[in-house]
């Protein structure tokens, strides 16, 4: 993790039980997930070795990230803090209209679905999250990603070196002017 230095007028409450009382913080849980992780390609199918023979285990990385940011609320807001998610449920996007209606409207059914997720509805997503964080206006964004792994030739997941658990900002550098800003602040690796 990086360490937090907060640029901003926050300042801990002392010999407090609440001391992030006044801070502000902004979750943001990264991929749709749920129904939608198999159509935006997020998901995991692990098999394991068990005593009764080779298991699978499924899973999707943007129900991950949500279980992840409502542990973090409870514990942050049990400090004090007032916390924003930008989204609660897994298959939950931002933007105002969900995939599954946007589709229907959409136009192209030649191009594979996972492709128009990827390449346009995503992007509207993103800038729909990042308009609702600079509506909130936070002390610290924590964006929330997790991506499980690569797939081989047969679609199997294999480890990969391209995940993002945690980004933190302060809030001067939270403001967001589009999707593609918002992907360009992810690090290569973490």
């Amino acid at each position: 993790f990086r360490r937090v230095l907060f640029r901003s007028k926050f300042s801990p409450v002392k010999n407090s039980q609440k001391p992030l009382t006044g801070l502000r913080i902004a979750l943001d849980p990264g991929h749709v997930g749920g129904h939608i992780a198999r159509t935006e390609e997020r998901y995991i199918d692990l098999d394991i070795n068990t005593k009764d023979g080779i298991q699978t285990v499924q899973f999707d990385e943007g129900t991950l990230a949500v279980a992840t940011a409502r542990i973090l609320e409870k514990l942050l807001t049990s400090y004090g803090a007032t916390v924003m998610l930008t989204k609660r449920s897994p298959g939950e996007a931002v933007h105002s209209v969900d995939f599954d209606t946007w589709y229907q409207l959409y136009p192209d059914k030649q191009t594979p679905k996972s492709t128009i997720f990827r390449t346009i509805y995503n992007p509207l997503d993103l800038k729909a999250r990042a308009e609702k964080i600079n509506a909130f206006n936070p002390h610290i964004s924590l964006m929330i990603h997790y991506n499980g792994g690569d797939r081989d030739a047969h679609g199997k997941n294999i480890p990969t070196n391209k995940n993002y658990c945690l980004t933190f900002t302060d809030r001067k550098s939270t403001r967001l002017n589009s999707s593609h800003e918002w992907i360009s602040r992810m690090p290569s690796s973490a």
